[in-house]
């Protein structure tokens, strides 16, 4: 093999593998950005910080919790958060299980668990949920874009 072809075989390796370390550097900063906006919105909801769960939803994200019809928009999201917020204290411990992406998307698979407090009553109730938060890109930031949940305990 001429010198020259050993050359360019080389020069064409290191380039795919240059941009094979690219991309992996852009999907770990994707999907450090993705645990971050889930632990984000854990913090946001046990701390009932409306006005930041709003800013982690894209504006025509869709909400499903079990056994009531699912919210729609950011707006109405708010409003739901402001609702339970008036009924229930959340202390729940999101623990992330799997995170998979593809270019604008992602979607997060997660359990969670701790205690909701009824606020009248004062009761406290051990949670355990599973979730599914699907996200989409905006930008450069991620947005919960659909997310639901059940419980399982």
């Amino acid at each position: 093999m001429k010198f020259s072809t050993k050359v360019s075989i080389l020069a064409i390796s290191l380039g795919i593998f240059s941009v094979g370390i690219a991309f992996a550097v852009i999907s770990n900063s994707d999907e450090s950005k993705i645990r971050e906006l889930i632990f984000e919105y854990q913090i946001a909801l046990n701390n009932e910080e409306i006005e930041k769960i709003s800013t982690l939803y894209s504006k025509q994200a869709i909400f499903m919790p079990p056994e009531i019809p699912a919210i729609n928009g950011v707006e109405e999201i708010g409003l739901t958060y402001e609702y339970l917020f008036s009924q229930f204290d959340f202390e729940l411990e999101f623990d992330i299980k799997e995170v998979v992406i593809s270019e604008n998307f992602a979607y997060v698979l997660s359990n969670s668990e701790g205690t909701i407090t009824l606020v009248d009553s004062q009761t406290e109730e051990i949670s355990k949920n599973q979730e599914i938060f699907i996200l989409i890109k905006e930008g450069n930031n991620w947005k919960i874009s659909r997310y639901m949940f059940n419980s399982w305990s």
